[in-house]
């Protein structure tokens, strides 16, 4: 009889261990696919209005945007160099204007990605270094140079490591850049 009792015992707790788990997995993807739901609609609206980002990147630009209101300026402006926004003119805090943010694309996202670049360059902040080395490695018309050019901004040795490689670029409008960019730095081969 005591050996029954466990059973039934032992079998009512891993049955509710397990509806428990599934239950709770069951909430957790119900919460995932609202989100998704949701940014899924709204790149609808991203579309139609014009926009060219990809259901992808635009979820992702979603998620993120959850975020960026925690993030400081500088994390805000590095997490443009992959989505740039349209933003407003005048002097404001990111965290104002950030429900009325969207991303752009086009010649729109090659000024914003320079304005973004300007900002980065001129707070002067090495957490940049990164990032900009990402911009300058996807090889995307305006960005890449843009960023190289940037870097010669940051005396750290990424940027420098960085730069000195990309002398011996295949591209002559990149080796130029790396160049000047060095220049600036006042760096001389060894």
């Amino acid at each position: 009889m005591t050996l029954i009792i466990g059973g039934v015992i032992w079998c009512g707790f891993w049955f509710l261990f397990y509806y428990g788990f599934y239950k709770m997995a069951d909430n957790m993807m119900e919460g995932a696919l609202d989100i998704t739901g949701n940014a899924q609609e709204e790149w609808y609206d991203h579309v139609r209005d014009g926009g060219s980002l990809s259901l992808e990147e635009y979820t992702a630009w979603s998620e993120k945007k959850s975020r960026f209101g925690q993030m400081d300026l500088v994390e805000q402006l590095i997490s443009e160099l992959d989505t740039p926004l349209d933003m407003l003119e005048g002097d404001f805090e990111y965290n104002d204007y950030l429900s009325i943010l969207e991303p752009v694309s086009g010649m729109d996202a090659v000024r914003r990605i320079d304005e973004v670049i300007d900002k980065l360059v001129e707070i002067g902040d090495v957490r940049a270094v990164e990032p900009l080395i990402v911009l300058a490695k996807k090889r995307e018309t305006f960005r890449s140079e843009s960023a190289i050019e940037a870097l010669g901004n940051f005396d750290d040795k990424r940027s420098i490591d960085y730069l000195v490689k990309s002398l011996n670029d295949k591209d002559k409008d990149i080796r130029k850049t790396a160049a000047d960019a060095l220049d600036k730095l006042g760096w001389e081969p060894e």
